[in-house]
């Protein structure tokens, strides 16, 4: 094996492992696309939710490295977020899928309660038997319910949405982030890793854009749509959203935080 190829395809708890993207790619993405001239005449959709059980279950092991890049690097170095996440806060992970992120926050942050939420059954069953296995039964609950029908008030200091936005639907986006903002502490804070859509035809071929248009291609025919620059920090404001901060993550993502005054 050529020389650190083992970190790439080898070392399943390492960010930068790739094993799991490119067996989705060749089980699922790859007949997905076989499917997209059918899908363009038609005009129909095969959502996310639709694939199925392992299917959902694969998704979320692609992203297993970057839980925890997220949990020990990126949610630390939020000013003055750590020391709250160390006393016994209180989370919600808005689009938990099978549950890694979660069960990764209650790991790190041992005093912490999580609460996990997703639309998808298949995840929501996942994470819980993934909640389980971990011992976290106590801190950690999941909800089967779709973004728009949560009705927590005040009582999160940290929501996060993780690969998520961009598949939450078009038309439902506000009131999910509307719900995200009722769901905050004051002075609670929102945490979003995403892709973000060029605005403008020319910067379609720029290098930080090419994560993004990639995945609005591979996620076409589910229904998913990339935001751009503009929707995303919109969206946040027609929520009463506060100090928009924006930092791009090696040419792939965009990390937003947001605070609720």
């Amino acid at each position: 094996m050529a020389a650190n190829l083992d970190v790439v395809l080898a070392d399943p708890g390492g960010p930068r492992n790739l094993t799991p993207y490119f067996a989705c790619a060749v089980d699922y993405l790859s007949h997905d696309m076989e499917r997209y001239p059918e899908f363009f005449k038609s005009g129909d959709t095969y959502t996310f939710q639709e694939h199925g059980d392992e299917f959902s279950r694969a998704i979320g092991d692609i992203t297993g490295g970057l839980h925890i890049v997220v949990a020990k690097r990126l949610l630390p170095a939020i000013p003055g977020l750590k020391e709250v996440l160390d006393a016994e806060a209180r989370i919600l992970d808005m689009g938990c899928g099978a549950g890694g992120l979660l069960v990764r926050l209650a790991k790190t942050y041992t005093t912490a309660t999580c609460v996990g939420v997703d639309v998808d059954a298949h995840g929501v069953a996942a994470a819980r038997e993934r909640v389980a296995a971990a011992g976290l039964d106590e801190r950690v609950s999941i909800e089967h319910l779709t973004g728009e029908a949560i009705e927590h008030h005040d009582a999160f200091d940290l929501v996060t949405l993780f690969e998520v936005l961009h598949e939450i639907p078009v038309p439902v986006r506000s009131q999910v982030l509307a719900n995200c903002f009722q769901a905050l502490k004051p002075g609670g804070a929102l945490f979003i890793l995403d892709e973000t859509y060029p605005s403008e035809a020319a910067d379609l071929a720029k290098p930080e854009y090419a994560f993004a248009v990639q995945t609005a291609f591979n996620e076409l025919i589910w229904g998913n749509v990339v935001p751009t620059r503009e929707e995303q920090e919109s969206l946040l404001g027609e929520a009463g959203f506060v100090d928009l901060q924006r930092t791009q993550i090696g040419d792939i993502f965009t990390m937003i935080t947001a605070r609720k005054a």
